[in-house]
């Protein structure tokens, strides 16, 4: 395409939601496993190690609650342009259809 010319491929961008969506699930299951493990291992530990671990898994819930906005921003922001780019094609097509 020339001079600024673009296309959308909307199936392509259907398939972006979704795979967001696949990963956000994948994370929750992932997340929830690990969670688990992680409540069984603090009960070994005491004192300073103890206290090491929770500071890391303090560190951690907040990157791991960043990375889940995140993921939620991109996919809604996908799913608007989506949204965006249906009702454009058939706001266009009814103008269209309007001349002929």
């Amino acid at each position: 395409m020339d001079d600024g010319d673009y296309a959308i491929d909307l199936d392509e961008l259907e398939g972006v939601i979704t795979d967001l969506e696949r990963c956000e699930r994948a994370l929750e299951a992932l997340t929830s496993n690990l969670e688990h493990t992680m409540k069984t291992l603090q009960s070994t530990w005491e004192g300073l190690s103890a206290q090491a671990q929770a500071e890391a898994q303090e560190e951690w819930n907040k990157g791991l609650a960043a990375m889940r906005a995140s993921l939620a921003d991109m996919r809604q922001a996908a799913r608007i342009a989506s949204d965006n780019y249906h009702l454009m094609i058939a706001t266009n097509t009814g103008l269209w259809r309007r001349l002929t």
